[in-house]
């Protein structure tokens, strides 16, 4: 099955996936009572962020099925930033 996503969805999975990641850094640390640099890591949820919220739409992107899906991704993105914010300060 060939691949049918639009660069602009490819680059927020990407970002997705790497919030994911810090997600999972920060949930393993805590399970093993170790302290995180929260510098890096709230530097480095806050650029992933920023690149989901910059990315928008190109060309054709903003009709059909892709357009709704960019939007899905992108509160996704904003609404994960927001967990690990979170977890970072508790």
């Amino acid at each position: 099955m060939a691949n049918d996503r639009s660069p602009t969805q490819e680059s927020l999975n990407d970002i997705l996936l790497d919030l994911r990641s810090c997600q999972d850094e920060i949930t393993i640390a805590r399970a093993k009572r170790v302290t995180i640099d929260s510098a890096p890591m709230l530097a480095r949820i806050d650029s992933l962020a920023n690149r989901g919220h910059a990315l928008w739409p190109q060309g054709e992107e903003h009709r059909g099925p892709a357009f709704e899906d960019i939007l899905r991704v992108k509160a996704d993105i904003q609404n994960l930033a927001v967990e690990c914010r979170r977890a970072l300060s508790s």
